[in-house]
């Protein structure tokens, strides 16, 4: 019996002393060594290289002078060259010698003037007109083609030409709009000049009483022929005209 006691009195004693063991490391923080090296930090993204600016757009190029102008030797308006001397301008449809090589309207454009074609009749005498047509059909046959030209456009130094019926059917060419209280105005034909210029040559005018026929011619011979040998009588010069269109 007192063996027994013994025996489970130790027992007791050292149940009472001894800790109980703990297996080593549970995977906490606290149980990391105290000298473990600290983890590298996460290197920075490298920066990226800046956008370079865009170029300024070039300088919009200096606008050039304006021409000087200048008065040619044949009081037209030129442009100064670059040798100072004054350059006269193209030639235009104008009546005028742009260019002062003393022809006049040479490099005209086309419809700058216009042709008026001659005709006669048995009964109605002469027909000037812009209408080939007209002086090809009966009563009237044609005597020339393209007799002579006039400027299309009204242009200074220039008067309207217009052909006139009248009352008895024979016709008129004169710069009155009011066909000189004889008739009535059936074509602009269009513009004479009023004098020599421009290379224009008169136009002569004659009458004829006993067929009240209004004839024109551009040479004297023709004219004086009329006058001495047909019974015309010469009536002037209304306005002067061209042999080229």
């Amino acid at each position: 019996m007192l063996l027994a006691s013994a025996t489970t009195a130790c027992s007791t004693a050292d149940s009472d002393t001894l800790e109980p063991s703990v297996p080593p490391g549970d995977g906490t923080s606290d149980d990391a060594p105290a000298d473990a090296p600290d983890l590298p930090d996460e290197p920075d993204a490298p920066d990226s290289p800046d956008e370079p600016d865009p170029p300024d757009p070039p300088a919009p190029p200096d606008e050039p002078a304006p021409p000087q102008a200048c008065t040619t030797t044949c009081n037209t308006t030129g442009t100064v060259g670059s040798n100072g001397m004054c350059v006269p301008p193209a030639e235009a449809c104008n009546l005028i010698d742009d260019d002062c090589d003393g022809v006049c309207d040479e490099s005209r454009s086309a419809g700058c003037r216009v042709f008026v074609h001659r005709g006669v009749s048995d009964d109605l005498g002469h027909l000037f007109t812009t209408d080939l047509a007209a002086v090809t059909t009966e009563p009237f046959r044609l005597e020339q083609q393209d007799n002579f030209s006039l400027y299309a456009d009204d242009l200074p130094g220039s008067q309207t030409a217009y052909l006139c019926r009248k009352d008895d059917g024979t016709h008129l060419v004169t710069a009155s709009a009011v066909c000189e209280g004889a008739g009535t105005v059936v074509l602009t034909l269009g513009n004479w000049a009023t004098s020599d210029e421009c290379g224009a040559v008169p136009l002569y005018r004659l009458w004829q009483a006993a067929s009240n026929d209004h004839f024109y011619t551009l040479s004297p011979q023709e004219r004086d022929f009329a006058v001495d040998e047909l019974g015309y009588v010469f009536e002037g010069i209304p306005g002067y005209v061209w042999l080229e269109q």
